[in-house]
């Protein structure tokens, strides 16, 4: 199909909804066509509307070098307003939804306790100690809004995304495995990728990076920290009961702990700066294992006394 009468400027005004019924037609029967009889094609060329939107997901849709042809450019730019159109039906939807038509559960892991449930859609979501989700699913939408930490295996639907929500910015997925953490003391929240295809997004700001299985990145309302690649046996160690100190100052270690068994940590003892980082793995771990293991290395001792553990000199 040629190019005829096709720009970018009729492109937006079709993600804007703001065409009339013949440019609608126009620009709905290009992004349908097939091209057959050229010679050459770029392989984003020969995917359907469903595999363009993946393929952006997967950030691999470059702004293309001055040389490639204006055909190709505006391949791109229709991947991306196929996101966007899809994107505001969803959130159509919800805008005008009525309480009936959205109904939200939740899930809570108390503190000291680990939680893992089957959703209605198939998904998995395990729940790290003190984190709670509220969760809304549907035929027309997928949500989740998390504080804490937790692990999800969202089953595959390409027409219905998974979006987890923090208060920190927004993660899109389609079928993945992935975890995020945000706990309310966090000034970021990190997102770990085991399989699949992640987007993330900042509260307030319009970029955005994705992700994919052994990348890992942190993110707070505006800024997203590069992301950097991670051992995919190092993701979600808690969910096997391993407790795990990656390089951790004393505080996190500390809270840490504290999560874990449900524990309040007090401490008379100066026990240096608060930079030091620890790394310690801990399988099926006990407190007096933990504690004995820190506090000889801070060359202190500890005492626990029913839910409290005291660090003294």
């Amino acid at each position: 199909m040629e190019n005829k009468g096709m720009t970018p400027e009729l492109l937006k005004k079709y993600a804007q909804s703001r065409c009339d019924s013949a440019e609608r037609q126009l620009v709905e029967a290009w992004l349908a066509s097939d091209d057959e009889g050229q010679e050459s094609k770029d392989p984003i060329e020969e995917l359907d509307e469903a595999a363009l939107g993946a393929r952006l997901l997967s950030n691999i849709l470059p702004t293309p070098p001055p040389q490639k042809s204006r055909r190709l450019w505006l391949w791109r730019a229709a991947a991306a307003i196929l996101i966007i159109v899809s994107l505001g039906i969803i959130l159509q939807r919800l805008k005008h939804a009525t309480p009936t038509e959205i109904t939200w559960a939740t899930l809570h892991a108390a503190p000291g306790k680990k939680l893992t449930v089957k959703l209605s859609d198939g998904s998995h979501v395990t729940l790290n100690s003190n984190s709670r989700i509220w969760y809304s699913l549907s035929e027309n939408h997928r949500i989740a809004i998390l504080e804490g930490e937790a692990l999800f295996d969202v089953a595959k639907d390409t027409l219905n995304p998974f979006y987890v929500h923090t208060r920190h910015g927004n993660i899109r997925v389609v079928g993945t495995s992935f975890t995020v953490s945000t706990y309310p003391y966090q000034s970021a929240t990190k997102v770990d990728v085991r399989s699949g295809k992640v987007v993330c997004t900042p509260k307030s700001t319009e970029s955005y990076v994705a992700l994919q299985k052994g990348e890992s990145i942190t993110f707070n309302r505006q800024l997203l920290a590069q992301k950097i690649l991670i051992h995919e046996e190092d993701i979600a160690l808690w969910a096997s009961n391993i407790l795990a100190f990656d390089h951790e100052s004393l505080p996190e270690v500390f809270r840490k702990i504290e999560s874990w068994f449900n524990v309040q940590i007090h401490t008379t003892a100066n026990i240096g700066p608060e930079k030091r980082d620890f790394r310690s793995h801990f399988k099926n771990p006990s407190l007096s294992a933990v504690m004995e293991s820190l506090c000889y290395s801070l060359k202190l001792q500890y005492h626990i006394e029913g839910n409290t553990v005291y660090i003294y000199k």
